[in-house]
């Protein structure tokens, strides 16, 4: 990975500190804890899997090889403690460690594959998501990922800080990463968390002690909320892929989120910075074509060059990330979301673009 961000020193602590860092201060956590907080849970349901969407169809994020995805719960190393079984702690798989420079606790879950060089392993790093991006780690049809749930931040520094040096701990620990493809997903306060964490300081410039953002996450997601930048921080700059799924009812994402979206929109150039609503076509790739989904709404700005920029809105669905009143199977926001992923990376460009849903 020369010359890619990950590999820089930034500001005042670079990599090569991060690991020495790390050798001293991750500390070994004992008991369970809790890696999830915020407003509301919604639906707590996650389901077997059998409704989720085929992950098997969607093209772009392919494994490169043939290996099957074996979950890992346990990693090699020190500071690290394995879940209960309870689903508390980092839910059913996972392990928690401890961010070197922050201080900061995640859980994270991965295939094995991504222990080793040319795993080519997307990163998700969730906020306030549940550990729902766990879940397909040990489903054989989908290709092999790293997965890591933060504690949720609401202090726009802070959250830079952290979602900064989350990356360049895991390029470490697992050689597998595809650093072309990191992606920040938050639900809920973690929404503002995620895009908060991608702005630019004042200053104008992104910047942390532990490195950049906006040029290393391939997307930004929010679930249940709208992205907006604390007082004192810019809109991001751009060349980075936004996607975002609410409820028309739900009080965080007024209007759904469509203000923000189109200056989103104007900055990553799209072509059709002004888009309305439009009802989801049955063919549509993300939404499960079945009764009720006419009571859904899809949103997409065009052709943009520095990134896709598109939403969908759930009628008569509040701050949840499960949509049940009106599709059955359920559409939930987490399947959508995983697989709207699929295919976008950094640096953009032709072709490394993923599922696109349609209108009627």
């Amino acid at each position: 990975m020369t010359g890619h961000p990950l590999d820089a020193k930034s500001g005042s602590v670079g990599l090569s500190s991060l690991i020495k860092n790390f050798a001293v201060t991750v500390i070994l956590i004992a008991g369970w804890m809790g890696c999830s907080s915020g407003a509301g849970r919604g639906d707590q349901d996650i389901g077997d899997g059998t409704e989720r969407m085929d992950a098997a169809n969607a093209s772009g994020m392919d494994s490169g090889g043939t290996t099957s995805p074996t979950m890992e719960t346990k990693a090699p190393g020190d500071g690290e403690v394995a879940s209960t079984k309870d689903g508390m702690g980092c839910g059913e798989v996972g392990v928690i460690r401890v961010l070197p420079g922050t201080g900061s606790k995640y859980c994270v879950a991965w295939n094995k594959q991504c222990e080793k060089p040319g795993g080519n392993c997307p990163l998700l790093v969730a906020v306030n998501m549940d550990h729902r991006f766990f879940k397909y780690l040990s489903d054989p049809t989908s290709p092999p990922y790293i997965a890591v749930e933060s504690y949720q931040e609401t202090d726009g520094q802070g959250v830079k800080d952290k979602l900064a040096e989350i990356p360049r701990v895991i390029t470490k620990d697992f050689p597998g990463l595809d650093p072309e493809r990191i992606y920040a997903i938050g639900w809920s306060a973690g929404a503002g968390a995620v895009s908060r964490g991608l702005c630019m300081s004042s200053k104008n410039y992104d910047e942390s002690s532990f490195g950049t953002t906006s040029d290393i996450y391939a997307a930004m997601v929010t679930a249940g909320g709208c992205s907006a930048c604390s007082d004192g921080f810019m809109p991001i700059a751009g060349n980075t892929h936004v996607f975002a799924t609410n409820g028309s009812e739900d009080p965080f994402a007024a209007e759904g989120c469509v203000p923000k979206l189109k200056a989103l929109a104007k900055i990553n150039g799209c072509s059709q910075p002004e888009a309305k609503w439009c009802n989801v076509a049955p063919a549509d790739a993300l939404v499960p074509n079945a009764p009720g989904n006419d009571r859904v709404r899809r949103i997409s700005f065009g052709t943009c060059p520095r990134g896709d920029v598109e939403a969908y809105l759930f009628m008569d669905e509040g701050h949840d990330i499960t949509y049940k009143k009106h599709l059955d199977p359920r559409a939930r926001s987490y399947d959508m979301i995983f697989r709207w992923l699929q295919g976008r990376r950094k640096p953009l460009g032709a072709g490394q673009y993923g599922p696109v849903g349609k209108c009627q």
